[in-house]
């Protein structure tokens, strides 16, 4: 017998069948659960990417008060920091725009890429800054 003739006969166990149990879910075709894990998946990229951004900004910050405390440079060795630009040329700014208009991973990728770029540059200065200070003193 059927799952659905036995459900109308009032067998219990009718109820309890994979049959039963897919019928009684509510249905969304196979593409629309796709895109909407797309989707969250790739909110939740950017998200992560926006919180990267923040925490860069802060490194930049960081990096910058550094610089202004390792006052004005005498001698033979000076230097400037790094322009707060990825090696595709983009600024902070470019990644924020990059990550609120990003429709896929792939370009969210490339945008992670940059931020981590741009992340090892200030980090390079601010270690270079550190080193520059201990030979001062």
């Amino acid at each position: 017998m059927m799952p659905q003739a036995t459900a109308a006969l009032g067998d219990p166990k009718a109820s309890l069948s994979v049959a039963a149990l897919r019928s009684s879910a509510p249905q969304r075709p196979y593409a629309m659960r796709h895109s909407t894990a797309r989707l969250q998946a790739i909110n939740s990229m950017k998200s992560t990417l926006q919180s990267n951004l923040n925490q860069l900004r802060g490194l930049a910050a960081e990096r910058d008060r550094k610089f202004r405390e390792y006052g004005p440079q005498q001698g033979a060795v000076r230097f400037k920091p790094h322009a707060l630009v990825s090696s595709r040329r983009y600024t902070i700014d470019m990644i924020k725009q990059g990550i609120s208009a990003a429709q896929s991973m792939s370009e969210l990728s490339v945008l992670d890429r940059d931020i981590r770029d741009i992340r090892n540059k200030v980090k390079d200065d601010i270690s270079f800054i550190d080193r520059m200070k201990k030979r001062q003193s």
